[in-house]
């Protein structure tokens, strides 16, 4: 896997972090840490594990949502915040 970033202590690189890309967040990814983590099929990218990224919503279309632009994953929206989750 690619690295999308880095934990930098005292100048020196200490981890390299993915991005989760439903979300956003930056989580540091170590085999066999026990760590809840999905593969996402339609972005081809590993997700962060958070149960409100079990769905694929894009980080992109739920800013979209947010800023009241229409996406693709408008239907998927409607479906995760009618069950009470929280996108952003």
């Amino acid at each position: 896997m690619t690295e999308h970033g880095g934990i930098v202590c005292d100048g020196q690189q200490v981890a390299s972090t993915l991005q989760c890309p439903h979300c956003g967040t930056h989580f540091v990814s170590m085999r066999g840490s026990g760590a809840r983590r999905a593969w996402c099929v339609r972005c081809q990218a590993v997700t962060c594990g958070a149960l409100a990224c079990d769905a694929c919503v894009p980080v992109e279309a739920r800013l979209e949502h947010a800023e009241g632009g229409k996406t693709r994953y408008d239907e998927t929206i409607r479906e995760l915040t009618a069950g009470g989750a929280t996108l952003l």
